[in-house]
């Protein structure tokens, strides 16, 4: 994991690092190669890791900062060289733009996403480019996309690998499960659910194993999502053993999903006909965080999710309206 200095003075304190770096690396010369795209793909296999596990408003500096350094690289290299530093500089942006709706820019991991799908469409990697696009949807259900966008990046990640099982195809199923299920569509959710689940069995054996990076797709995503689908359609027993089964998967380090499956208990709650112990729950939620990871935008938008789910009848009760001001509390800027 990464050693990450912390508060505000960790965007200087980077900026400085940087310049000494570089000014480093000039005086060795600044031609990339082999060895070069070896270290690159570990840094974006540490990334891969580090993302949902350290805080992301720490963490943001260093992917910007390493992201501008293999763009110059991608530029005066060719051939496979080439290649494989526009697969890393793909992986980068896409870990960029997950960390900018992690810290609440959400509308400025757009552009980054655009670079991802680039880039993988320009090495034509068909599991890189289903990859990206599966991400991409699945966080867009906490950008505030339009249900429609979701749907279609969703399809597009499914079609692009051409009917090969892979990380990005379970993604794109994940993503259309969730944003019907979100809209009451729960038929068509539960119907996305079972090709996701089917498609998970076909998964690589690295792929599924691959528990704590953005780039696996484990048996702890699936009940992630089955936790989600069932809490939003008030299916209790079946919500509560995918929370429990996902709970017990998560390492120790992980914040985001335990803190995310304990608001889907509390959209359960909800929907099954007791507002406010759900709003008391979603407090519970929030409150467990610790305080660099109560600004995360996922951790928000999901509890955001739950209070949506609300009767009108219940938007008084005393528990909803703290609920409703701890999370407006954690809007502000850590």
């Amino acid at each position: 994991m990464l050693r990450l200095v912390g508060g505000a003075a960790a965007g200087p304190f980077v900026g400085g690092l940087e310049r000494l770096r570089r000014g480093v690396d000039s005086a060795l010369g600044s031609t990339t190669g082999g060895h070069d795209a070896d270290e690159w793909e570990r840094v974006s296999d540490d990334y891969a890791y580090d993302v949902g596990h350290v805080p992301p408003a720490q963490m943001l500096p260093y992917l910007l900062a390493d992201l501008d350094e293999i763009q110059a690289r991608v530029a005066h290299s060719t051939g496979d060289l080439q290649t494989r530093l526009m697969r890393v500089t793909s992986q980068l942006s896409a870990l960029t733009a997950i960390t900018l709706l992690n810290v609440g820019y959400a509308q400025h991991a757009n552009g980054y996403w655009r670079t991802a799908l680039r880039a993988a469409d320009q090495i034509g990697d068909r599991s890189l480019q289903a990859l990206v696009r599966g991400r991409r949807a699945v966080f867009g259900l906490y950008q505030q996309r339009a249900p429609q966008s979701v749907v279609k990046l969703a399809g597009e990640a499914v079609a692009v690998a051409a009917g090969t099982p892979c990380a990005g195809v379970a993604s794109g199923h994940a993503a259309r499960a969730q944003v019907f299920a979100t809209h009451g569509h729960h038929r068509e959710a539960h119907d996305a659910l079972d090709d996701l689940t089917a498609v998970f069995l076909l998964l690589p054996d690295q792929v599924r194993e691959d528990q704590d990076s953005q780039w696996g797709w484990s048996e702890q995503r699936l009940r992630h999502v089955e936790s989600f689908v069932h809490s939003h359609a008030g299916r209790a027993g079946d919500a509560t053993a995918a929370q429990d089964a996902a709970r017990g998967l998560y390492p120790d380090a992980a914040y985001q999903g335990p803190a995310q499956v304990e608001l889907h208990r509390a959209t359960c709650l909800i929907v099954s006909g007791d507002p406010s112990e759900g709003a008391r729950h979603v407090i519970r939620a929030l409150e467990a965080l610790r305080p660099d990871y109560g600004h995360d935008g996922l951790v928000r938008r999901t509890a955001a999710l739950t209070l949506d789910v609300l009767p009108d009848r219940a938007r008084n009760l005393p528990a909803v309206t703290q609920a409703r001001d701890l999370l407006a509390l954690s809007l502000g800027r850590p």
